[in-house]
């Protein structure tokens, strides 16, 4: 795949194509964030993926006792509408 196309390609191919030779779901950005009431806006400025940057990334967040929850908008993965979900829950001090 040349460079040309990894920049043009869909998201599932770019990553099937830097995945392949890595194990599990790597996945590194940087990103400055704007936050707002329930919701983040991610920036990209570097990413793994070259297609991703420049992007915007928009998530949104809930806190709850000692939870933070993090979800995607629906997404289409690999022909499936999908929601991610990432949960944060504070440790207990020591």
């Amino acid at each position: 795949m040349t460079l040309r196309n990894l920049i043009r390609g869909t998201d599932l191919a770019t990553r099937r194509h830097f995945l392949s030779g890595m194990a599990g779901s790597l996945l590194g950005v940087s990103a400055a964030a704007t936050f707002g009431p329930g919701e983040i806006v991610y920036h990209l400025d570097v990413s793994l993926m070259p297609n991703w940057i420049g992007k915007t990334e928009r998530r949104f967040w809930s806190v709850t006792d000692d939870t933070l929850t993090i979800t995607t908008p629906p997404l289409l993965v690999g022909g499936k509408m999908q929601i991610s979900t990432l949960v944060y829950q504070r440790a207990e001090k020591h």
